[in-house]
């Protein structure tokens, strides 16, 4: 029988530039994602607008960062509203 992997959205950690916005850079820790490919999910990188993974992501990663981004809290909502797994890495 077929059964389907759960795809788990990873959210990115950001390093910002404080004088060349050409520096800023989102940063993705491939230890996460593999973990998540041995477990036998799916990981996919969240950028842009976050509310069109809703519909893709099974559950999300949040890594740790020194900075939460308010364009990312909708993520949150949405696990807690379509009960999905959501861990939080501090």
């Amino acid at each position: 029988m077929f059964k389907k992997k759960p795809v788990i959205g990873i959210v990115p950690t950001f390093i910002y530039h404080e004088t060349d916005p050409y520096q800023d850079k989102a940063n993705f820790v491939s230890m996460y994602s593999e973990k998540i490919e041995k477990s036998g999910g799916i990981p996919i990188g969240i950028l842009g607008d976050v509310e069109s993974f809703f519909s893709i992501c099974d559950g999300y990663l949040w890594p740790g960062g020194n900075k939460i981004l308010k364009e990312y809290i909708p993520i949150i909502k949405d696990a807690i509203q379509n009960p999905q797994p959501f861990l939080r890495i501090c």
